[in-house]
């Protein structure tokens, strides 16, 4: 029984190292990606805990540029109409603007 054992162990060692050798391959082959990236790679072999926390990771950093193109587009708005408000001056005219605390400013063009 001694010798059956001895011989599974030593055969389930050369297979640890076999696959410890190929992830560290795999890892090197992509160390060049997102640190997001090398963890989906290396999740294929981590325990379901990691691999939900790397799902909920990869959910939130969608949101969050979700987010952020969101607001992108708003300065982009808010660029145009600051734009179009200092050429009105720049011809002359009387303007109001909204400012953030949502009073309106009267601007007075010099004449």
């Amino acid at each position: 029984m001694e010798r059956v054992q001895a011989a599974l162990t030593q055969q389930l060692q050369r297979e640890n190292e076999r696959l410890a050798l190929q992830l560290r391959d795999k890892v090197r082959s992509i160390a060049g990606d997102s640190p997001v990236t090398v963890l989906m790679h290396v999740c294929n072999v981590c325990n379901p805990v990691q691999h939900e926390e790397l799902s909920r990771l990869k959910k939130r950093r969608e949101e969050t540029g979700v987010e952020l193109y969101g607001f992108q587009q708003q300065l982009a708005t808010h660029q145009m109409t600051l734009d179009q408000a200092a050429a009105r001056v720049v011809e002359g005219e009387c303007l109001s603007v909204c400012c953030c605390c949502c009073t309106t400013v009267q601007i007075l063009s010099r004449h």
